[in-house]
């Protein structure tokens, strides 16, 4: 086995000894997941009914080689617009497991929890949580 995926592996095992929340499991892989701020924000879109003001929260997120999380840990809740940016990864959403690609994009409703997987290499999103 690999440095990393023994360390993901025992890592696992703790955790389901441990009971681990997705938080403690978020802590330990924190060193290969970053985000980096590009806005946050009130802005209005143009509707059926007219104008509707909403705030977006628009972030990169550069997740590691060999990181599963069942829920990405985004700062605000609400629809999401991603795009991988670079890389590869699968997404889990609704329990509907996609293999994704460079400039791929996608929605999610807002509810709806979105977990990914990385295999050997980085893979960068770029994520837009719009809320009303």
């Amino acid at each position: 086995m690999t440095g990393i995926r023994w360390r993901m592996a025992m890592l696992a095992g703790a955790c389901l000894a441990a009971s681990c929340t997705r938080a403690q499991v978020y802590h330990e892989m924190k060193d290969r997941i970053h985000s980096v701020d590009r806005f946050q924000g009130a802005t209005q879109l143009k509707t059926e009914k007219g104008t509707a003001t909403v705030q977006v929260d628009i972030q990169n997120w550069s997740i590691g080689g060999g990181v599963k999380l069942d829920e990405l840990p985004l700062r605000s809740k609400g629809m999401l617009v991603v795009q991988v940016r670079s890389g590869r990864l699968t997404t889990v959403i609704g329990g509907r497991r996609e293999q994704r690609g460079e400039a791929d994009f996608w929605t999610v409703p807002a509810g709806i929890v979105m977990g990914v997987e990385t295999g050997q290499d980085e893979a960068v999103l770029q994520i837009v949580v719009i809320k009303e």
